[in-house]
């Protein structure tokens, strides 16, 4: 792939989109996997750990900032890349 061969740059950017929004749905669900633990110990009187909210927070704030990236880019590369 060189910028000299213009359909294998675009070939792999077409599958750049498609790769980053598997990898931000994977982290997302992880980041809700955390949730449901932390809401599963409230729920049920514990002490919750403070290293799981921190945990939580630490892989949702990215996943959902890249959801959103994917989900704005997603039409633009629609039409750039598809045409």
């Amino acid at each position: 792939m060189t910028p000299e061969d213009p359909d294998s740059l675009q070939r792999a950017l077409a599958w750049a989109h498609p790769t980053w929004m598997l990898l931000s749905i994977g982290a997302v669900v992880v980041a809700l996997r955390h949730c449901l633990r932390l809401r599963r110990t409230r729920l049920a009187g514990a002490r919750r750990d403070p290293e799981w909210r921190r945990r939580h927070l630490q892989v949702a704030r990215p996943a959902v900032a890249a959801l959103l990236l994917g989900f704005t880019c997603g039409p633009i590369s629609a039409v750039a890349l598809r045409g």
